[in-house]
């Protein structure tokens, strides 16, 4: 339960429309990561022996997208399915490789003959779970694909203070986002509470036909005094933690809203009450540069640590390790915090990327005018203008129609 999370029933919450807000306070966070190749040599060997036969499988597993017919949908277990196959990593569409071409190619392992694909689908899930509980506990599946790689140390900051600040840490990535499920649920709290405020003042609660009629709303007024409350988080390259994080947010969260600028790189990651933010994008340039720019208390600790070294989540952490996974997130929320008093913003109005800076000076100085609104008026282009307008340029944010390349178009109604 997040009653450990009261404190932040005591942070500002800035009103962005009149059903949803925002806590004021931006969090940071960070995960510390350790890998290696472990399918070559004598080393992946000693680390996970399982890498020979089934691991090459599990690979296989993974880098396959798999073509799921309805039938096997709705005659087989596949909400069970499907999220064992999102923990793993397996794809699944339209497009791909049929059930009965995956599974002829791996049942040299010991999967029974079968011959419906129902029956095949059923015998890939019961292995995967049979694997998984093999795979030795030191090695998380994200060892299993490309260089390995697991998460061992986080930490996350509520509020960064010279003397004082608010922190937790852990050594695994679920139990940072079980953390973020807490804050989620905790959001939700102090949203229900904003929202019985509401009723009572829609139903002018000073009086005791309006406190009963408060505390049995009608529909309407549900909808209309409903409210939301979002805490943004901010990483420092979201897109390299964002990997390890996604398979437990999947597990412990329903379906969100991603936008990402390309495979690598989200713009923000929404989920229940939280919202990821990527700092990097923000400032267009790393930590080490950014704490120093704004020369705050807890500037990036370079070199304090090996980062070659091979850690896993139990093995023992030195102060220097700490020190190194504190700093990090403390120095990031204190130079957010200075960005938003330099340039006058707050966790609305700022811009998500650094390239938003300039576009959000515009618009201040834009509508400083009146007059700029009423020349867009008069000069604005008429809607047939506009329709070709976007007719040209359809299919991406800056390039023209490609069935148009190279020609000169001499009557454009031609081409609407």
């Amino acid at each position: 339960m997040s009653y450990y999370l009261d404190f932040m029933e005591e942070y500002e919450v800035i009103d962005k429309s009149g059903k949803k807000g925002f806590i004021a306070l931006p969090f940071t966070a960070d995960t510390e990561t350790s890998h290696t190749p472990l399918n070559t040599g004598e080393e992946a060997e000693e680390l996970n022996p399982f890498l020979k036969e089934k691991g090459k499988v599990f690979e296989y597993l993974q880098h396959t997208k798999i073509i799921i017919p309805w039938h096997v949908k709705m005659n087989t277990e596949w909400h069970e399915i499907a999220f064992l196959f999102n923990k793993c990593r397996i794809r699944w569409g339209r497009e791909g490789s049929t059930i009965e071409e995956v599974y002829e190619y791996i049942r040299y392992i010991g999967l029974p003959d079968v011959i419906n694909d129902i029956d095949m689908m059923q015998n890939i899930y019961e292995w995967l779970l049979q694997y998984l509980q093999e795979i030795p506990q030191k090695v998380d599946i994200n060892q299993l694909e490309g260089v390995k790689a697991w998460v061992y140390q986080w930490a996350f900051c509520f509020k960064a203070g010279k003397h004082f600040s608010m922190t937790y840490a852990g050594r695994t990535a679920r139990e940072l986002v079980i953390l973020f499920k807490d804050i989620s649920d905790k959001c939700e709290d102090i949203a229900r509470k904003r929202s019985k405020e509401k009723l009572l003042k829609h139903y002018k609660g000073n009086t005791d036909k309006g406190k009963y009629n408060a505390s049995n709303p009608s529909k309407s007024a549900l909808e209309k005094c409903e409210y939301h409350i979002t805490a943004v988080i901010y990483y420092m390259n979201l897109g390299y933690d964002y990997e390890y994080l996604f398979q437990f947010i999947r597990e412990y969260f329903d379906e969100g809203e991603e936008f990402f600028m390309d495979a690598h790189h989200p713009l923000f990651v929404r989920f229940g009450n939280i919202e990821l933010r990527d700092a990097y994008l923000y400032f267009n340039e790393g930590l080490e540069k950014v704490t120093n720019k704004y020369k705050v208390d807890h500037p990036k600790a370079v070199g304090l640590v090996d980062y070659d070294k091979i850690v896993f989540p139990d093995d023992p952490l030195t102060k220097e390790d700490w020190i190194y996974q504190y700093f990090d997130v403390l120095g990031l929320q204190e130079a957010i915090l200075k960005d938003y008093e330099v340039y006058g913003y707050n966790i609305i109005t700022c811009p998500y990327t650094n390239t938003g800076r300039v576009r959000y000076a515009l618009r201040n100085i834009y509508l400083q005018d009146p007059d700029n609104r009423l020349n867009f008026i008069h000069t604005y282009t008429d809607g047939l203008t506009q329709h070709l307008l976007r007719m040209a340029f359809q299919g991406g944010y800056t390039h023209g129609n490609r069935t148009y390349k190279n020609r000169i178009i001499d009557d454009n109604t031609k081409i609407l």
